[in-house]
């Protein structure tokens, strides 16, 4: 979350670690500076002081995107297997293992997936 005191009021904004893509630091005469890049917003800091700050807010953000996990994308089973697995289930069931209606949960779980 940033917040900036504006003349007759105030700037706020805010977003996830998880939207951060990439951020910037530097140092300049005036002080330290980050700027930030998440979501297609930038916030800009600048005249951080003492300039160390910046460095040290710099490693507790790059500590914090590096916890923050990116859940692996779901693998989608092709139609071909999950008709097959439909068609073993139907057999479960004409055989008496599977109930009519764990057939069916089951049958509606995998056709959701297509």
């Amino acid at each position: 979350m940033f917040y900036a005191k504006k003349f007759g009021g105030h700037e706020l904004e805010s977003f996830s670690y998880k939207n951060v893509s990439s951020f910037e630091s530097g140092k300049s005469v005036m002080g330290g500076t980050i700027t930030f890049f998440a979501s297609n917003n930038k916030v800009h800091l600048k005249w951080i002081n003492p300039p160390d700050q910046a460095s040290v807010f710099v490693m507790v953000v790059r500590k914090r995107l590096d916890s923050v996990s990116i859940a692996p994308p779901q693998e989608v089973a092709p139609k071909e297997d999950l008709i097959a697995k439909i068609q073993q289930l139907a057999g479960l069931r004409d055989s008496g293992i599977l109930t009519e209606e764990e057939f069916t949960a089951k049958k509606a779980e995998l056709l959701a997936q297509i």
